[in-house]
């Protein structure tokens, strides 16, 4: 027991100096525009002064990482006169919190795994995977939104599958769930994925189960979501009319590849298949891919109990699902299928062991 938590802290460490190895990866120049563009809508908050600002006025991507990145910064000021509030400072803690991010994620494939197979190997196997992943690592290089995401999407998966097991589930895992949905819409709208997948859990549970207060908890489920997410992102629904603008702006270029310069490049590539065959080629490497492809037909090939599956089959259903309508995207960013790569690593780590 004690070799086992010894490992896990070892493949977190090792996981978190790979993140944050070469973080001054451009001596501070701000070359990555998408990292630029929340960074400096990070400096039109604030929160502590006598002009108090926590408006945007910028809907491309959600506000909780913007205000994240400004609160931490601006506390840390505050309290030890620091100077990291700055354009220039706010870019190193921003890729800090995406390293931290990701290496969270390091630690929930291991707690999924385990929950999976019961089997401390295996779970170790699948962080380790997870971690040396070279595409996750050099995403949490930037401040962008989607190692928040990814991490929000495994975290609200493995807080399902803890729904499930539980032979009565209270309320407390109903506020978890609502939480993590919150939290992943109000980092990038592609989160408003994560509703659906939970309510059918949560219906799923109570249906099977018969046991009572089905509506009650999938109202309180949309109802505290609602809610947190009008915490996490109040102008949202103030500058609605904005907040609508910028967000059809984002779905349009998804269905037109044509509307920005930066994203002629996706012109005549093939939906499904040129994701597809960055993951394998370039996300994870061919072998890694082969891993995760055994990992998984021998999975649904030898998971003889019902419950077994079924956890098996919300982990790949959520996978799928998500796969198949991000990557039907006229605009094909690798960044865009990053919430699958833990789930991935989660399979490589069984057919490793």
């Amino acid at each position: 027991m004690r070799y086992n938590i010894g490992m896990l802290i070892f493949v977190i460490l090792a996981a978190l100096a790979l993140r944050l190895f070469g973080i001054d990866w451009d001596g501070g120049y701000h070359l990555h525009p998408d990292e630029r563009m929340l960074t400096m809508v990070a400096q039109r908050i604030t929160f502590f002064g006598s002009s108090i600002s926590i408006d945007p006025q910028f809907f491309n991507y959600g506000s909780f990482p913007v205000y994240l990145l400004a609160g931490i910064t601006q506390a840390a000021d505050a309290l030890f006169h620091t100077h990291l509030a700055t354009y220039a400072g706010q870019l190193y803690v921003g890729r800090i919190l995406s390293a931290l991010f990701d290496t969270g994620s390091v630690l929930l494939v291991y707690l999924i795994a385990q929950r999976l197979w019961k089997n401390q190997r295996i779970a170790l196997w699948g962080s380790l995977a997870y971690a040396i992943a070279v595409f996750p690592i050099q995403n949490s290089h930037f401040f962008v939104v989607d190692p928040l995401l990814t991490f929000f999407f495994i975290a609200l998966l493995h807080q399902l599958i803890v729904y499930v097991q539980e032979k009565n589930p209270g309320w407390t895992s109903i506020i978890f769930i609502s939480f993590i949905c919150a939290a992943a819409i109000t980092t990038k709208f592609t989160g408003i994925l994560f509703i659906p997948i939970a309510a059918a859990v949560i219906m799923y549970k109570h249906f099977v189960h018969r046991t009572i207060g089905l509506w009650p908890r999938v109202l309180f489920f949309g109802a505290l979501t609602l809610g947190f997410s009008m915490v996490f992102m109040p102008y949202a629904f103030i500058n609605i009319a904005q907040f609508i603008n910028d967000i059809s702006l984002q779905l349009r270029m998804n269905n037109n590849a044509y509307i920005f310069p930066y994203t002629l490049q996706y012109v005549s590539t093939t939906a499904y298949w040129y994701p597809l065959k960055h993951i394998v080629l370039w996300g994870l490497g061919p072998v890694y891919a082969l891993l995760v492809l055994y990992g998984m037909i021998h999975t649904l090939q030898h998971r003889s109990k019902n419950h077994e599956l079924l956890l098996h089959l919300l982990i790949l259903g959520s996978a799928l699902l998500y796969f198949l309508l991000i990557g039907r995207s006229a605009v094909k960013f690798m960044r865009y299928l990053l919430p699958l790569y833990p789930l991935l690593a989660v399979y490589a780590g069984y057919a490793i062991v």
